[in-house]
């Protein structure tokens, strides 16, 4: 229970510090101070504090951005795989054709033939 009374007590410190920071108003707290050793860990805490939130800033927007490149890349990866299905779709569809044509030409042709032979035959 002490202990995080004193963890509040230090950040609520820290807190007011880095806003005097943010304000430029922390001359007259160094100015006015009597406790100058208490002042100055507050300060460091303050500054380790206010690195560690933009390190944690600049990690979060690191992350945000690798994320959306990421999925701009698997969008692209997407977009290719989809054109060359097409491609091989129309391939596809192309020697189906082409195979169905061949069929029915040969078909014709076995046809005509055995017509041939059946009105022909005999006289060969």
């Amino acid at each position: 229970m002490g202990t995080q009374l004193v963890e509040q007590n230090e950040l609520k410190e820290t807190l007011e510090l880095k806003e005097r920071i943010e304000n430029n108003t922390v001359v007259e707290l160094w100015e006015n101070s009597e406790d100058y050793e208490r002042l100055a860990n507050a300060t460091r805490k303050t500054m380790r504090y206010i690195n560690d939130e933009q390190i944690k800033s600049f990690a979060d927007a690191l992350n945000q951005t690798n994320e959306k490149i990421l999925n701009l890349t698997f969008e692209g990866v997407k977009k290719h795989h989809e054109k060359k299905f097409e491609q091989i779709r129309k391939k596809q569809k192309f020697y189906v054709a082409s195979a169905f044509a061949v069929g029915v030409l040969i078909g014709a042709l076995a046809m005509a033939w055995i017509v041939f032979m059946a009105l022909f035959g005999k006289f060969i």
